[in-house]
């Protein structure tokens, strides 16, 4: 009997080994249970894609061509929006706009000249138009000499007026004795007469030359004004700068002095954006748990999203319909998402600001939902369950 209790001892203390490990892993295996009912992942639909640029290659174009002055940047140049990259000779599309510029103030001076004559004060000049003193001189000169000319001869003939009045005064009362005939005093009447109508036309006819002059110089400044502006607009088009932000390709003319013919192409830029749209390809499958304005996240395959990260975006666009993939082994249907990141910087370095380039190919993961790890686990087999069981 005490061998047997021996045994039995023996046998228990041999066994407390596998019975803890047996507790252990069963502990084990039910919190891995609690884990997996408990703990949810998100669910998603992953479609390849591209990274499209949100506004298309901006072709840079000379409108007036030229001779190539410099050029500051080279093929694979990050530019920003605003920056020179390209100067062409502006010799003759200066001396062009000082020109029509002088022309201009020339005009205004005229004018200025003009109203005050018009109005009887002196002339008062813009601003625009002292920067040309030879304009303001020459001007005055002429009111001057205008003035003085019509004063002049308003003056003489005023004078003859006041004498004939003064004749007709002393004429009048020897009408009365008969001394003077009633026909000198009608000639004398007359001659006042002629001399008050004279005096009013040449006023008259001063006023309405220097009207006249004065609307045909406003035409003329009109026109030449329009031709400043374009003068001025072909000046500013021989320096070129970036329109936006973004990479520099295919320059056409490298070389200074190199002659750009009018309209011709000079670079292009390929632009950096803010954010990006991705053009991806989702399965027919997936498209029913996508929809307009769902999160989306987007790892480009040139930057390892276990060391960068990726980026985060939204669905902005779902085709309405599948278009066909062409491929050797047959024509793959897809339905065309584009999906516009929020940024570009990544998850991962949100510090750093990595060069994304149109091209770059992408893997965009929808987020649909989400879903414990226990039913991942036991979807292949409820799945198979539930096939098995329809079969006959």
């Amino acid at each position: 009997m005490l061998a047997s209790g021996d045994s039995a001892d023996e046998l228990n203390k041999a066994l407390e080994g596998p019975r803890w490990v047996l507790r252990i892993t069963a502990l084990s295996l039910l919190g891995f249970l609690l884990w997996a009912y408990a703990f949810e992942i998100d669910q998603v639909a992953r479609a390849p894609g591209v990274i499209m640029p949100s506004s298309k290659v901006q072709i840079i174009q000379s409108k007036d061509g030229g001779v190539l002055l410099s050029l500051p940047v080279q093929a694979g140049d990050e530019v920003a929006k605003g920056q020179v990259i390209a100067r062409f000779d502006q010799t003759d599309a200066l001396a062009d706009y000082q020109d029509a510029k002088a022309r201009v103030a020339s005009l205004q001076a005229n004018m200025a000249r003009l109203r005050a004559e018009m109005d009887g004060v002196e002339p008062v000049f813009s601003s625009e138009t002292a920067q040309y003193p030879k304009f303001l001189k020459s001007q005055l000169s002429l009111f001057k000499k205008r003035k003085a000319s019509q004063t002049e001869e308003l003056a003489s003939l005023n004078k003859i007026l006041k004498l004939v009045r003064e004749e007709i005064d002393m004429n009048e009362p020897l009408l009365d004795y008969g001394d003077v005939s009633r026909t000198e005093i009608l000639r004398l009447r007359r001659q006042e007469a002629e001399l008050s109508a004279e005096i009013t036309n040449k006023r008259n006819t001063y006023f309405k030359d220097t009207q006249a002059e004065f609307n045909e110089t406003e035409e003329e400044l009109e026109s030449v004004k329009q031709a400043l502006v374009q003068k001025k607009r072909q000046l500013g088009q021989k320096t070129l700068n970036a329109p936006l932000r973004g990479i520099v390709k295919n320059i056409r003319v490298t070389t200074e002095g190199g002659v750009i013919r009018p309209g011709e192409d000079v670079m292009e830029i390929v632009p950096i954006e803010e954010d990006f749209v991705i053009e991806a390809k989702l399965s027919p499958a997936d498209v029913g748990f996508v929809h307009i304005n769902q999160d989306a996240t987007v790892k480009v395959d040139a930057f390892d999203y276990t060391i960068y990260g990726n980026l985060e975006g939204r669905v902005v666009y779902i085709s309405a319909d599948t278009l066909e993939e062409r491929a050797s082994n047959g024509d793959t249907p897809y339905y065309r998402i584009n999906v516009r990141t929020k940024g570009r910087r990544f998850t991962g370095v949100p510090d750093r600001d990595l060069q994304i380039l149109p091209g770059m190919t992408t893997l965009v993961e929808v987020k649909t939902g989400k879903n414990t790890i226990l039913n991942y686990l036991l979807k292949p087999i409820s799945k198979t369950i539930f096939e098995s069981l329809g079969e006959r």
